[in-house]
């Protein structure tokens, strides 16, 4: 009976990981999503909505790489395509230790001038990397790249 009792609560305990492992994904699926639609805001001339779950130094330096171009009248049209790569390096059921996440994706966006006009620019496959702290649901540490070319 011990030895029934004892592999009951390994298949609970499993269960459970299972569950929090899950719902971590999901937690960190909505913070990329997130990420991506206030990314596609800041392009585009406005504000991003993102000081609530993501480090202030990451904000900072996207909002001043950008600024540049903003001002001199142009933004963008985010066109980040309808389907990404995403993988989640990390042990999601260890919430003191950051997940590293990877989304890869087809960057098709427009340059929108102060007139209007549009103009189209290659297609090009970017890479986003983030450092996502699990246990305040914030991104601490961020990049941006294109993909090396295959």
């Amino acid at each position: 009976m011990p030895r029934l009792m004892r592999g009951l609560r390994r298949a609970q305990a499993s269960a459970e990981r299972d569950a929090l492992r899950e719902r971590r994904l999901d937690e960190v699926i909505g913070l990329v999503d997130r990420f991506m639609y206030d990314m596609a805001r800041l392009i585009a001339g406005h504000p991003p909505e993102w000081e609530t779950y993501v480090a202030l130094g990451v904000t900072s330096c996207f909002t001043t790489a950008v600024a540049p171009f903003l001002a001199g009248g142009d933004a963008m049209r985010p066109d980040f395509g309808q389907f990404g790569q995403l993988r989640v390096d990390g042990d999601l059921t260890d919430s003191a230790t950051p997940v590293e996440a990877w989304l890869e994706f087809d960057d098709r966006s427009l340059r929108e001038t102060p007139d209007g006009r549009l103009i189209g620019s290659p297609r090009r496959r970017m890479q986003i990397w983030m450092a996502i702290a699990l246990d305040s649901g914030r991104i601490e540490r961020c990049q941006i790249r294109p993909c090396a070319a295959a």
